[in-house]
C-alpha cells in the first residue's frame, strides 16, 4: 500500500508537529500534503492538493513500538 501511496502522491512530504513522551508511552502530531496526481484504490487523479493531519500514540517496550493508535483527518485543497 506503501508503494502505490507514493506513486499517486510523488511530491507528498510529512511535518512533525509535536513530539511528546512519557514512560513507556509517546505521541507525534503530524501533517503529511501532496497532490494526488496518479490514481489511487480507484479513484482518478484529480491534481488536487491533499493535506493529511493525523495522531499516533504509542507504547514502547525494549526500545520497540509495540502498540500504536492513530487518528487522520483529510482536507482536499
Amino acid at each position: 500500500m506503501l508503494i502505490e501511496f507514493r506513486n499517486s502522491f510523488p511530491d507528498l512530504t510529512y511535518t512533525v508537529d509535536d513530539l511528546v513522551a512519557e514512560g513507556d508511552k509517546g505521541g507525534a502530531r503530524w501533517t503529511a500534503r501532496g497532490t494526488h496526481q496518479r490514481d489511487f484504490k480507484g479513484i482518478p487523479a484529480t491534481r488536487r492538493a491533499v493535506t493529511v493531519a493525523g495522531t499516533d500514540i504509542f507504547v514502547i517496550v525494549n526500545d520497540r513500538i509495540v502498540e500504536m493508535w492513530t487518528s487522520a483527518r483529510t482536507r482536499l485543497a
